[in-house]
């Protein structure tokens, strides 16, 4: 193979990755209803950026989840924890599955825009962000984030703590989704 070959192969394979997260996304949402979860937008929620190369590639896709037995507030928002699957592909692809908690999200405005990808991801990825974590008391594989200053909470629109866990992306299939991504989430609901 020449090296025009292996770039298109490359690019094949990214284009790839993109349509099954796609599909995994979309079904997420499919299914989401039949578990007690809707989702927040149709859309994910990522960084993108035209002026750093970085952020042509896509490796970071959140979607968002409210538990459907929660009162809906005036701006669509349901008073309760936001729930949030991240897909990363920044180093092993993996999985992040958490639980938002925020003082109080009626005062937020309406819905949620794709570019504050930021506000659901640096909470997790600690450094540097003002958070600081660490392993949930008797509980093997899960984590709290927390803002370590008011001004971090105010920036992160009033939140309050981050419960989460992870696991290898490709444990992820068809058959066990139920239980590995909403399943989980009703487990973070009671952390």
């Amino acid at each position: 193979m020449n090296l025009g070959e292996n770039i298109k192969n490359a690019f094949d394979v990214v284009r790839k990755t993109y349509e099954n997260v796609d599909k995994l996304m979309k079904f997420c949402d499919s299914i989401a209803n039949d578990c007690g979860y809707e989702a927040v937008t149709d859309k994910f929620l990522r960084y993108k950026s035209d002026s750093y190369y970085g952020g042509w590639f896509i490796d970071s896709f959140i979607k968002l989840y409210q538990s459907e037995k929660d009162k809906v507030l005036e701006n669509d928002w349901k008073n309760g924890p936001v729930f949030v699957m991240e897909l990363n592909f920044e180093d092993i692809p993996t999985v992040y599955l958490s639980k938002f908690e925020y003082d109080n999200i009626s005062d937020w405005s309406k819905g949620v825009s794709p570019t504050e990808h930021w506000g659901f991801s640096e909470p997790i990825d600690c450094q540097g962000s003002g958070f600081k974590e660490k392993n949930l008391d008797k509980k093997d594989g899960y984590y709290v984030s927390e803002p370590e200053t008011e001004n971090v909470q105010s920036k992160y629109w009033g939140i309050k703590r981050v419960v989460y866990t992870t696991f290898d992306l490709l444990q992820l299939n068809s058959n066990n989704i139920l239980e590995k991504v909403f399943g989980e989430f009703d487990t973070l609901r009671n952390l």
